[in-house]
């Protein structure tokens, strides 16, 4: 069957389920001016972050209208650690949101931090979730809450709808909450309260290009002059487990790493830089040590990331990282995996 044709036949099917049509199927004037006064009207264009919020809202109202709307008609999407290949046209990439929805319906997003810059839009969220049901449909003696931290990179066409997503996510996360992947399950982060802070306008002088020194310096284990750059105060995060070190511990973790891990290049591929904020992300390359002794492999390794950095006065007062223990493991697991389609990324 064509997948036009499998669209046309699934849409229908999903707006029953989110109950979005009314009584004859006729346009309900009422319903169509609310909308217009949400997405600001057939011709006129919607603020980037504004059209992300009202993305998310969407989602979390199981709307299937609102959700498509948020999209432009061949939009792209892609979560860059994961190994799937893009997806493109709004219609399959909500089809996507929807399936994911339908799974774990107790499911919610909420914005901890926006960046805006143009049309380029950063946002940190949270994903908190109950799953009462397991593999076989089977309800749990016990429901399972779960959550994680996301990272979105949009880019939003003329009219500030969604024309291209990168998503930044360690599925793992959620898979060690569910007992479905060995290792330690990362704790469920806390649901962020009130508003989300936004942040907008020119970013301070000199941001981007301190940004991109912090990867380089990082990249060539120049732990002194790297510190130098960092406040007293200076706390890195690893998004995924929720962890919160000082230099001294990051320094302590990298230099263990090293055991493993060599040739480490840092390959910067984009800075969205707003007020104090600035989104880097970038590909390290490495090679890794798998095994030991006779049965020691090296093998090289990619992996996709992206970092929300806060400088004050000048120096890196705080550091996000969004990577995948994931891919990581897939590749010295053999596991093939497929790449980034790098000529459709969000980059400028």
């Amino acid at each position: 069957m064509r997948s036009d044709r499998l669209i046309a036949l699934t849409l229908p099917c999903l707006a029953l389920f989110f109950c979005i049509s009314c009584g004859d199927g006729k346009p309900n004037p009422e319903m169509e001016a609310q909308h217009q006064s949400r997405t600001g009207g057939l011709n006129s264009k919607v603020d980037p972050i504004q059209n992300f919020l009202n993305m998310i809202r969407a989602y979390n109202d199981s709307n299937l209208e609102d959700l498509l709307d948020a999209y432009s008609i061949d939009t792209f999407w892609q979560a860059p650690s994961a190994p799937r290949p893009p997806v493109r046209g709004n219609k399959i990439v909500v089809r996507q949101i929807v399936a994911f929805k339908v799974k774990l319906p107790e499911s919610s997003i909420t914005v901890r931090r926006i960046l805006g810059k143009g049309d380029m839009v950063v946002a940190q969220v949270v994903m908190n979730a109950v799953q009462r049901w397991d593999a076989q449909g089977i309800q749990k003696q016990k429901p399972v809450e779960m959550g994680c931290e996301m990272l979105y990179v949009v880019e939003a066409d003329v009219k500030g709808k969604l024309k291209a997503t990168l998503l930044y996510v360690d599925p793992s996360t959620t898979q060690k909450q569910l007992g479905l992947v060995y290792g330690e399950a990362p704790p469920v982060p806390a649901k962020p309260k009130g508003e989300p802070e936004k942040v907008t306008g020119p970013a301070e002088a000199g941001i981007e290009d301190l940004a991109g020194k912090v990867f380089e310096l990082w990249g060539k284990s120049d732990y002194d002059e790297f510190e130098k750059m960092t406040t007293s105060g200076f706390r890195y995060r690893d998004m995924r487990y929720g962890t919160s070190w000082d230099f001294a511990r990051l320094k302590a973790d990298d230099v263990e790493k090293k055991s493993v891990m060599s040739e480490r290049i840092f390959k910067v591929e984009q800075v969205i830089a707003a007020g104090s904020y600035a989104l880097v992300r970038y590909t390290m390359e490495a090679k890794y040590a798998v095994g030991s002794g006779e049965d020691k492999k090296i093998v090289p390794i990619a992996i996709h990331g992206a970092d929300v950095l806060e400088f004050r006065d000048g120096k890196l007062a705080l550091m996000e990282a969004y990577r995948s223990e994931l891919e990581l493991n897939a590749q010295i697991s053999d596991v093939e995996t497929i790449g980034p389609d790098a000529s459709v990324s969000p980059n400028k």
